[in-house]
């Protein structure tokens, strides 16, 4: 079940607004993940099908079993260095053969973040505000090494901003909180990116609240 994403639309500089929540960026592919009758499918932000990929996201740590439907971003991250890295993503994404499939996941696991539920229990919830969704997400999906709910913070971009700064972040998405799920480009998802962006990791948690 494949539902064309929602986009964003660049923004200059971060704000503050208590009708927005902000999180932060992950660099890495958006994925739709589609599960429905006890079955996953991957699929890009241009509807192509890639479950064969990433056999360690076919089994989802929900809270119980029902259908959902997830929008997120896919990321690899280099347990070494904890840099984010593009690359290997582009390596899985291309193999065909599952002998080099099954050896991608042992070498390169990936981590899927997870900012939205757009389909729960056969409801289709992209009428429903952003804020009901996201509370539905928390309770339903549990965090482990593939899932990640990724956090937000409300109305306070610019501390959220000053801490991806420091980080080197990508950068932010600011997004109204009560917005539908509208699929294209849309000013109620707004996305701002940061000059002096590395491809630095760091777990999305201590990039809100910190170190320690």
């Amino acid at each position: 079940m494949f539902k064309r994403p929602m986009l964003m639309t660049a923004c200059n500089q971060p704000f503050d607004n208590e009708q927005f929540l902000f999180e932060p960026l992950i660099d890495g592919q958006r994925l739709l993940l589609s599960f429905i009758n006890r079955k996953a499918r991957l699929f890009t932000k241009h509807g192509y099908e890639v479950t064969r990929q990433y056999p360690e996201l076919l089994k989802l740590p929900l809270s119980r079993p029902v259908d959902v439907v997830l929008d997120g971003e896919l990321a690899y991250m280099n347990p070494d260095t904890r840099r984010l890295e593009f690359a290997p993503l582009i390596d899985r994404y291309k193999m065909t053969k599952e002998a080099r499939i099954r050896e991608g996941a042992i070498k390169w696991p990936v981590r899927y973040y997870v900012f939205d539920l757009l389909y729960y229990d056969g409801v289709d919830l992209r009428s429903k505000p952003l804020l009901e969704r996201k509370k539905l997400l928390q309770a339903l999906l549990e965090d482990n090494g593939f899932f990640m709910k990724l956090p937000y913070v409300t109305g306070c971009g610019t501390q959220l901003w000053g801490r991806i700064a420091a980080y080197e972040l990508e950068g932010m998405a600011g997004k109204r909180s009560e917005s539908q799920y509208l699929a294209g480009r849309s000013a109620h998802w707004l996305k701002m990116t940061n000059a002096a962006y590395s491809r630095i990791h760091m777990d999305a948690n201590t990039v809100l609240h910190g170190s320690d």
